[in-house]
């Protein structure tokens, strides 16, 4: 059953590509589906929803063109003027989508990682107490650490925050 227009199925495709929330991907998905005369059984198999809510998306968006989940968001908590400063910050910054988790990104993933490398690889603790004062032992001496021995320089090469953007050219510090 054809119901929508060409305009229509482009400018469902392009909201689809651009959509973050899944639930409304789903929808989209549901419809242009309908659209290509795909049966309800056949759709809530391939979006693993049930025929019910496959009924309920189509019907939605045939009659309100609804394709938001209702209940889904929250109240504002923010007054008009920081929700402003908010809005004007948020057009003058970029901001990167990181994966859900993305533990080579983050410092602490990180440390760890050589925490674990230094305490526990390799090595045979007889008693819990005695793992457990190697860990102590390890995170107690990082502030310690001279910047300009081995493990300093370790520490700073393994655990600091400075990355780049992929494809962007690599920056030599002078």
């Amino acid at each position: 059953m054809i119901f929508l227009s060409d305009e229509e199925r482009a400018q469902l495709r392009l909201q689809h590509k651009r959509e973050r929330d899944k639930r409304v991907c789903d929808r989209i998905k549901a419809v242009l589906l309908f659209d290509k005369d795909w049966s309800i059984a056949s759709i809530a198999e391939a979006l693993l929803l049930s025929e019910d809510a496959i009924r309920e998306h189509i019907s939605e968006y045939k009659k309100s063109k609804k394709l938001k989940p209702e209940g889904g968001g929250s109240v504002e908590k923010l007054w008009a003027e920081q929700s402003k400063k908010l809005e004007e910050h948020l057009q003058c910054h970029i901001y990167l989508f990181l994966p859900p988790y993305s533990p080579n990104l983050n410092p602490i993933e990180r440390l760890w990682k050589w925490m674990k490398e230094r305490v526990i690889y390799n090595t045979y603790y007889e008693k819990f107490e005695d793992f457990r004062l190697a860990i102590f032992g390890f995170f107690s001496a990082l502030p310690m650490l001279d910047p300009d021995s081995v493990l300093g320089q370790t520490f700073r090469s393994r655990v600091r925050d400075k990355f780049r953007l992929i494809n962007s050219p690599i920056q030599t510090s002078v």
